[in-house]
């Protein structure tokens, strides 16, 4: 299905001219107005997991509100400690079995969960408090079939490295491809599992920045809509996959993307990224002063 078609079937944002409304999920309701309950999935792929899964299970369980469902899909690869009963006991759905990385285990995840629309949060974050209210309220209210929001970071000892807010939504995908590192927080954004089967899931053959090219693919649709609310606290420890920054392979994916979806010229590309890196350091002076001080090496 091209994007024209899946934008006519959804009702999808267009490529150009004002948000407005998606008329396949009917009229946007007004604020009086009383709105269905949203079925929500988190995602989260395990492996020897017991340390961190406590604490985001619970934050999970957590969440509160008259304004959606959720469900916890836990996808273990084999895990030979704790982690599957932890999972268990607090009433997640488990699915067990090998995978070929963490993206096979959430694809997985993803077309089991029940839910309308879904995140994906790794066994060492969790979800801010009251997120899954926000992401209600724009589900209902939305413009596009996917939504970032705010991500707290905190390092190995729970210091605060400040937050990262999305970049505007009108960035266009060469210029988010030539960054070099995703800056769209892969736990604070929620995507509608419609929309995530259209894009083809997440690409196996990528093993640490399968989101960052989905996100690339899914900006050539649509753009993504906004919430100021804190959807994801996440935690630097410095065991993190995404923290692998300086390996082969993570310089071999950032390559592949940057030529894929990327403007051709490397200048161009390297301009950019440095007016993008500006922005985003501008738009978040904590993170970027946390990172520095209170990263993973100081946990």
């Amino acid at each position: 299905m091209g994007v024209e078609a899946f934008q006519a079937r959804r009702g999808a944002l267009p490529l150009s001219g004002k948000p407005r409304w998606m008329p396949g999920h009917g009229p946007a309701p007004s604020s009086g107005r009383a709105s269905r309950p949203v079925s929500i999935s988190i995602v989260t792929a395990t492996l020897n997991a017991e340390r961190f899964l406590p604490d985001c299970v619970e934050a999970v369980r957590h969440q509160v509100g008259d304004g959606f469902t959720v469900e916890h899909v836990v996808v273990d690869g084999g895990s030979r400690d704790r982690t599957v009963e932890i999972a268990r006991s607090a009433g997640c759905v488990v699915l067990e079995g090998r995978d070929t990385g963490v993206f096979d285990a959430l694809n997985k995840g993803v077309r089991a969960a029940s839910g309308e629309v879904f995140a994906c949060l790794g066994a060492d974050d969790a979800v801010g408090p009251g997120a899954l209210s926000a992401v209600a309220h724009w589900f209902n209210h939305r413009h596009s079939e996917w939504v970032v929001g705010v991500h707290r970071w905190v390092n190995g000892q729970g210091r605060s490295m400040g937050l990262m807010r999305p970049p505007p939504r009108w960035m266009p995908r060469q210029v988010f491809a030539s960054l070099g590192w995703c800056c769209l927080s892969f736990e604070a954004t929620y995507m509608t599992r419609d929309f995530f089967e259209h894009l083809g899931g997440y690409d196996t053959s990528f093993k640490i920045m399968a989101d960052y090219k989905l996100f690339a693919e899914a900006l050539d649709v649509q753009p993504f809509d906004r919430l100021r609310h804190i959807l994801a606290i996440g935690c630097l420890h410095g065991d993190n996959v995404s923290a692998a920054t300086g390996s082969s392979l993570y310089i071999t994916e950032q390559k592949r993307i940057a030529e894929a979806y990327g403007p051709r010229s490397r200048s161009v590309r390297q301009v950019y990224r440095q007016a993008l890196r500006v922005w985003l350091n501008g738009r978040n002076p904590g993170w970027f002063v946390g990172k520095r001080l209170f990263g993973a090496r100081g946990s």
